[in-house]
């Protein structure tokens, strides 16, 4: 058996451990990948652990983008094949392409392709995945994120050429995560759901379930620690902690390693950060909180109240989440 992973920016080497596992339990016998940043496919291709038979790496297939031309039978054919109904829903998901965010911070909203560029980009994107899949015939696809042209062409290709795909999604409740082979749904969570509705069978989970709702309520908190309100710098003297000699000479560090590691890389990329731009939005931002702050302090009220917003999104696990929202509005309605 064959699997192939995404391995996602600074996150591949979690990916490769799970890969790793998978070949000491004697489940796979060869691995390839799709490779996001330059330096994680260099850590994969020299470490000795498994010997992936081919690494596409996604910052190659950006530098085709200058010597190719634009081939509009070849667009229209592909979005007869994979569009959603058509190929741009590709491009409006990826941050980088279509606002220049993760590179630069935000309110910096600027699209670093030009018109022609974008199309051009979804056309080499697609021949290399389609080429890459077809040669190496995955029997399934492990990926953790769909946040960009390269990965939402692998999900959907690699799905309508029939290889089983498992997207493993964060739960939000430990270091969970949920197995789905639908991005966007808990398709196994909604399988269960409708198994249960439709008879008398009882949750195998239910006792676990009212027990982590219990300790929730008598201490309620994120599942990230770094979420808590009171970890943000939320007013002017917190905002100013950089300042500290300790705080200071830490800066003073990464400012420097960035600079160091920029100027030392043998091979530039498009998703490589600039050092001094980098430092600019750090200072505009700084600024503009310090400046916009009218608030000395901020306090945060807990108010005694028996109601809740649950924000919805209809394209998520609609079944399995609205007959929740129903029972709780019953619960609580009048209370």
């Amino acid at each position: 058996m064959k699997g192939c992973f995404l391995l996602q920016r600074k996150f591949a080497p979690i990916g490769h451990r799970i890969a790793v596992h998978l070949k000491t339990m004697g489940a796979v016998d060869e691995f390839c990948a799709y490779v996001g940043l330059r330096a994680a496919h260099d850590f994969l291709r020299t470490q000795k652990e498994i010997s992936y038979t081919a690494l596409l790496l996604d910052e190659n297939i950006q530098k085709k983008i200058q010597n190719e031309t634009l081939d509009k039978e070849y667009l229209e054919k592909l979005e007869q094949e994979y569009g959603l109904p058509n190929l741009w829903p590709y491009l409006t998901i990826d941050r980088i392409f279509m606002h220049g965010q993760l590179l630069r911070e935000y309110p910096h909203d600027w699209p670093i392709l030009s018109h022609e560029e974008m199309l051009i980009t979804i056309q080499v994107t697609a021949k290399e995945i389609i080429a890459f899949l077809d040669r190496e015939k995955p029997d399934f696809l492990v990926m953790i994120v769909v946040a960009s042209v390269g990965s939402k062409l692998l999900y959907h290709i690699a799905k309508k050429k029939g290889v089983k795909t498992l997207f493993l999604d964060p739960s939000r409740i430990g270091n969970g995560l949920i197995a789905t082979d639908t991005c966007g749904i808990f398709s196994e969570a909604e399988k269960i759901f409708d198994r249960l509705q439709k008879s008398n069978e009882k949750s195998l989970k239910e006792e676990d379930a009212k027990k982590f709702i219990e300790a929730f309520r008598v201490s309620p908190a994120p599942y990230s620690p770094d979420l808590v309100p009171t970890e943000r710098l939320l007013t002017r003297r917190q905002m100013l902690r950089f300042l500290a000699p300790k705080n200071l000479m830490r800066s003073l560090s990464w400012i420097t390693k960035l600079h160091v590691d920029y100027f030392t890389k043998k091979t530039h990329d498009y998703t490589d950060e600039v050092p001094w731009l980098v430092l600019l939005d750090r200072i505009r931002r700084r600024v503009h909180c310090f400046l916009r702050h009218s608030t000395p302090q901020t306090k945060f009220i807990l108010l005694n109240i028996s109601r809740v917003l649950y924000p919805y999104n209809g394209n998520s696990t609609s079944k399995s989440i609205l007959p929740c929202l129903v029972t709780a509005r019953e619960n609580t309605t009048g209370s």
